[in-house]
């Protein structure tokens, strides 16, 4: 009787490479998710046990995106010819009209950090150009600023009337699976250590001006966890052939994304 196999799953490709390698993540988008893994972990550094979930907290910074992304109003209140401060009464209860209700209703730290309303303005203007799809027409909470250092990094979020929510539509867990990948690397520890060193610096100039804007970070109410079982299985290669295959794949990922980073950056 011939053995009938209708109903079985087969997860070939899955045990040799792994899954959730979305390859419509855009490349940008993946470095951006994993240096959120890796702000979140940068106490230790792509050091997890290889056999072991790795769990993470990443940061929401609303304030920041909403400041960014969400306020049409900071130029209108600009040109006004009012006294700086009836600029700063005005923005602020135009901003409250569209602000989530995460945080982001009292905003007079900001007073205290720039000498003019002109120089706020000015500060969200330049942050605004270094931005990834600035001028798109996607929802504000999904726009990026260039990750000048720790304050800058926010995982993408919905946010709506229910609360805010990471519903995968861009970060779409690669930048999570290259984390790992990473991690299982001979040197990930020494890696992990070197990117922090370069990517982390509290007190570059602009995240400081990031800093400034943001205020105190926000971070998601719950941890996140990436389960190994996202990766292939670990056993050596059956042939060159899928060494070399393994290794273009990850580079696809990798590398574009740190060329359309690095780009944006000059």
């Amino acid at each position: 009787m011939p053995l009938n196999i209708d109903k079985v799953d087969f997860t070939v490709d899955e045990h040799i490479w792994g899954h959730r390698l979305y390859d419509e993540q855009l490349p940008h988008l993946t470095v951006l998710e994993f240096l959120s893994v890796l702000g979140a972990n940068r106490a230790n550094p792509l050091a997890n046990d290889p056999a072991a979930d790795v769990r993470y907290a990443p940061q929401q910074q609303i304030r920041l995106r909403g400041l960014l992304f969400n306020n049409p109003y900071v130029e209108t209140v600009r040109e006004r010819g009012d006294p700086d401060e009836d600029k700063w009464r005005d923005w602020m209860e135009l901003f409250k009209q569209d602000a989530t209700g995460r945080d982001d209703l009292d905003m007079e730290y900001l007073r205290k950090s720039f000498l003019t309303f002109d120089d706020f303005a000015k500060a969200l203007e330049l942050l605004r150009s270094s931005s990834f799809e600035a001028r798109s027409n996607k929802r504000w909470s999904s726009k990026f600023v260039f990750p000048f250092g720790p304050d800058a990094l926010y995982e993408d979020l919905r946010i709506d009337s229910g609360g805010a929510s990471n519903d995968r539509r861009f970060f779409a867990r690669t930048g999570e699976v290259l984390y790992l990948m990473l991690s299982r690397a001979s040197n990930g520890r020494e890696l992990g250590k070197k990117l922090v060193e370069r990517l982390f610096d509290a007190g570059a100039p602009m995240n400081r001006l990031v800093k400034v804007l943001q205020g105190e970070p926000q971070h998601a109410e719950s941890t996140k966890t990436i389960g190994q079982r996202y990766l292939p299985h670990a056993r050596p290669m059956q042939s060159s052939r899928e060494l070399v295959e393994g290794l273009n794949m990850t580079k696809h990922f990798t590398l574009a994304g740190w060329r359309q980073v690095c780009g944006m950056k000059h």
